[in-house]
């Protein structure tokens, strides 16, 4: 959780651009991440792409036993936490910053890369955390559509980082859920100036079962200008102990380190990532159980005539052929909190995917509100 106490999922949506903010010299309103916390219990929360299956239990279990440290700072659990995750993929250990969630040495990204007002570039709509920082510094992003079948326009993102700080891709995509391929991105990288940061967010990269998929961890490793942001709220269920990282060169780790929030890190939360990368039976365990559920609702939706965008994730984005907020209304009237209205695809549903037993309850409750 950051100080503000907002989680990755939830950030301000700006009102109007970065530079109508900026020109008005009007402050960024955040909108907390309090829906589902201010929502009755009774709700089924199908709207922030967490896992529904819970932590590993052999993550419990080390929570439990961290727990007793609690009174400790937890510099030597970070500290091997770290060296994990650099031996888990090969890469030395200076190439690691971890942070509170990947929205930590994110939001460092955008301090470091979009100085001097050099925007962003980005997908839209894409994860919005960039964008939301960028704003904070009256930054105006630029923000590139997606092509008509709701991929990354990788040309006019390439032809939009001329002069630009950041190129930000997140892949998987969130909200859509599909993937940039490995030739794509290396072909795309070949291309970015030199003087441009990528930043590329893998935060579902653990749910992606296209073998065409490939982790950008190896450009870094090549010696590229390069971040890649992983964490561990999604496969390994560790979504409320807010544990992320960075995988980037070292040049550009020594610069992010220092602007980290001291001592943002908790024992808990250390102690349950250690556990959970440790074991990827668990992981491979739920990866396919995802698949299944994902296969078994996008097949349901297909028989009722509901075309969906390919996902490779936990969640699915649907076009229901009618503007969203009323569902999402309805379906929170009936029991269901599903994902939010993204403007520039507002007749486009993004559920994210519950367990088999909640899945079973949801689709003929969608069916009535759809009135299919």
């Amino acid at each position: 959780m950051m100080a503000n106490g907002l989680s990755r999922r939830r950030f301000l949506q700006a009102v109007g651009s970065a530079a109508t903010i900026a020109s008005s010299g009007a402050s960024l309103q955040l909108v907390p991440y309090a829906q589902a916390a201010q929502a009755p219990k009774s709700l089924t929360v199908l709207a922030y792409n967490e896992n529904p299956f819970g932590m590993f239990p052999s993550a419990r279990a080390a929570v439990i036993a961290a727990a007793a440290n609690g009174n400790r700072y937890p510099k030597e659990t970070a500290d091997g936490l770290r060296d994990d995750i650099a031996r888990a993929l090969g890469v030395e250990t200076e190439l690691i910053v971890i942070g509170a969630g990947s929205i930590e040495p994110l939001k460092i990204a955008v301090e470091l890369h979009c100085a001097n007002g050099r925007p962003p570039v980005t997908a839209e709509p894409t994860f919005e955390a960039v964008v939301t920082y960028a704003a904070l510094d009256a930054i105006a992003p630029i923000k590139v559509p997606l092509t008509a079948d709701h991929r990354a326009d990788l040309a006019r993102l390439l032809e939009a980082t001329k002069g630009a700080g950041l190129l930000y891709l997140c892949n998987p995509n969130n909200p859509t859920g599909n993937i940039i391929d490995r030739d794509a991105m290396t072909d795309l990288l070949d291309e970015v100036p030199a003087d441009v940061h990528v930043l590329i967010d893998e935060a579902y990269r653990e749910w992606v079962d296209d073998p065409n998929y490939e982790s950008c961890v190896r450009y870094v490793k090549e010696g590229r200008n390069v971040t890649v942001l992983r964490t561990f709220s999604k496969v390994y269920g560790l979504a409320g102990l807010r544990i992320g990282y960075a995988v980037t060169s070292k040049e550009n780790a020594a610069r992010m380190l220092p602007r980290r929030l001291q001592n943002s890190l908790n024992t808990v939360g250390l102690a349950a990532a250690r556990a959970s990368l440790a074991d990827q039976a668990t992981a491979k365990k739920l990866r396919q159980r995802n698949q299944r559920i994902r296969r078994d609702f996008v097949a349901w939706l297909d028989k009722k005539g509901l075309k969906t965008i390919p996902s490779e994730t936990n969640f699915v984005m649907i076009e229901v052929g009618k503007p969203v907020p009323p569902i999402i209304e309805a379906l929170k009237a009936r029991g269901f909190l599903v994902g939010r209205l993204f403007p520039s695809m507002p007749t486009h549903l993004r559920v994210s995917l519950g367990t088999e037993e909640q899945m079973a309850r949801f689709q003929p409750v969608l069916a009535e509100v759809l009135g299919l």
